[in-house]
C-alpha cells in the first residue's frame, strides 16, 4: 500500500514537471481528462505555497538588546552612565605578572610583550567607554526634548555637530554609536535614533525628518476614512503649519512609515 502511494506521488510530480513543455492541453490528453479540469488543478497548484515551512521556520525569535549605557533623570537633570552589563569584565591575572620574575630572560621578554598588549587592550576598552559617555552627554544636551516629549521634539542633528562639540573626528563618533543602545525612560533606543536630517521652516528654524513623519502620521490618523488625505494635501497642511515640504518628500516619508497611498486607505462604512 505504501509503495503504491509513493508511486502515485512520483507520477504526479513527473506530470507537474512536464507541464511547461506539454501545456495544459497535452497534460489533459495524457491524463484523459477534460481541459477545464486540468486548468482548475493548475490554478490550485499555483495558489499553494511551495515552501509552507518558511512561514514558521524563518520567524526571527525575540532578540533582547543589552543597552550599552543608561539614561535617567535626577532632579530635572539628565544623567548617563555605562551599563554594567555591557562593560567587559576583563582584567590581568596577577599570576602572569609574577611569572615574568621567575622565568628566564628570553621567556620574560616574550611575556612582557604580551603583558603590554593586554594592558593596551584594557586602556583601549576604557577609552572606548569614555568616548561613548562623551557622545551620550552631548546627545543629552542636544536632544533633551526628544527624551522628554518624544519624536515630535527631535531636532535635526548630524554626526559632524556632535564631533565638533566634543572635539573628536566624525568617524570616531560614527564608530562610537554603531550598534550601540541606550536605556531611557522611553525604552531602549539605538543611538542612531538621536540623529535626524532637517528641513528649514518658515519660522527660520529647522524641523527634523522624524518630527515631520510624526506630523504626517497624526494627520493621517485624524483623516476622514472616506476621503483620505492625498500626498499633495498633506504637503499643503504641513506648509500651513510652517513646514514647506514637497509632495514627493511627503510620499517618501509616508512610504518609509509603511503607510499606503490615499486611494488604498479609503474605508467605507
Amino acid at each position: 500500500m505504501h509503495a503504491g502511494t509513493h508511486a502515485g506521488a512520483a507520477h504526479r510530480r513527473r506530470t507537474l514537471e512536464r507541464l511547461p513543455r506539454s501545456g495544459i492541453a497535452g497534460i489533459a490528453q495524457e491524463l484523459r481528462c477534460p481541459v477545464d479540469e486540468v486548468e482548475q488543478a493548475v490554478q490550485l497548484v499555483r495558489s499553494l505555497d511551495p515552501r509552507p515551512g518558511k512561514q514558521v521556520g524563518e520567524v526571527d525569535p525575540d532578540n533582547y538588546v543589552i543597552p550599552d549605557c543608561v539614561v535617567w533623570r535626577q532632579r530635572g537633570v539628565w544623567k548617563v552612565a555605562l551599563s554594567q552589563q555591557a562593560m567587559p569584565r576583563v582584567s590581568i591575572h596577577r599570576g602572569y605578572e609574577q611569572m615574568i620574575r621567575r622565568c628566564g630572560e628570553s621567556d620574560a621578554g616574550y611575556l612582557r610583550t604580551q603583558l603590554q598588549e593586554a594592558r593596551w587592550l584594557l586602556k583601549s576598552l576604557e577609552a572606548r567607554g569614555e568616548t561613548l559617555l562623551k557622545v551620550m552627554r552631548s546627545l543629552l544636551r542636544m536632544q533633551s526634548g526628544f527624551l522628554e516629549f518624544g519624536e515630535q521634539a527631535l531636532r535635526p542633528l548630524t554626526l559632524r555637530e556632535i564631533a565638533g562639540e566634543i572635539g573628536l573626528h566624525e568617524s570616531t563618533v560614527s564608530r562610537a554609536i554603531a550598534r550601540k543602545y541606550v536605556r531611557t525612560p522611553r525604552g531602549t533606543l539605538p543611538l542612531k535614533s538621536f540623529f535626524a536630517s532637517g528641513i528649514d521652516t518658515d519660522g527660520g528654524g529647522e524641523a527634523s525628518s522624524t518630527a515631520i513623519q510624526v506630523m504626517i502620521r497624526r494627520l493621517i490618523d485624524d483623516e476622514n476614512p472616506r476621503k483620505p488625505l492625498s500626498d499633495a494635501k498633506l504637503a499643503d497642511l504641513l506648509k500651513q503649519a510652517g513646514i514647506p515640504v514637497a509632495r514627493r518628500t511627503v510620499a517618501k516619508y509616508r512610504e518609509a512609515m509603511n503607510i499606503s497611498a490615499s486611494h488604498e486607505r479609503v474605508r467605507i462604512g
